[in-house]
């Protein structure tokens, strides 16, 4: 699925200047080679111990709103802004996973958010979609 959407985001970047482009197509290679090693390790670790007791089986459904929550994501960064949708994203995917803590989940998606907006929009000045925020 990694891989299916980082070849999506590559036809997506050919419509951006060979600038612009560069930043997400290095992007995309990495996550697909980091998509197809994780992939061979899981093979191999497959292979060497063949599903051992207590683990327990993927949640499908789980999987499954991820999913839709990723594309939601996507899809919405253009019409309201990626300044906007990112910190509702993280705060969102962060509670859904019940990784950390409320606090801690604030302090990363607005952390994370600041740290894209200093170093895409202030120090490399390249575009980033704004949305309703023109």
């Amino acid at each position: 699925m990694t891989i299916g959407f980082a070849v999506l985001f590559y036809f997506k970047s050919l419509a951006l200047s060979d600038t612009a482009a560069r930043l997400p197509k290095l992007m995309i290679g990495v996550i697909i080679i980091l998509a197809l090693l994780m992939i061979i390790e899981g093979y191999f670790k497959g292979k060497k111990n063949p599903e051992p007791k207590g683990v327990r089986k993927p949640n499908y459904s789980r999987t499954f709103v991820f999913t839709i929550m990723i594309a939601l994501y996507i899809f919405s960064i253009k019409p309201l802004g990626y300044f906007v949708v990112t910190p509702i994203y993280i705060l969102g995917t962060y509670i859904y996973l019940k990784s950390t803590t409320i606090r801690n989940n604030i302090i990363i998606s607005l952390g994370f958010t600041i740290f894209i907006y200093l170093l895409f929009v202030k120090f490399l000045k390249l575009p980033i979609p704004l949305g309703f925020m023109l």
